[in-house]
């Protein structure tokens, strides 16, 4: 089973940001938009 991030939390918060499972190349590096073929 493929697990994300941990969350950030701060209980100051008023904003929660949803987005998609990071890929398996950038959980094993542990950096989002790790993977080489993410063009910027």
């Amino acid at each position: 089973m493929i697990q994300s991030f941990l969350p950030i939390v701060n209980f100051s918060n008023q904003t929660l940001i949803l987005a998609t499972m990071p890929g398996v190349t950038s959980l094993e590096k542990q950096e989002y938009y790790a993977n080489p073929s993410n063009h910027f």
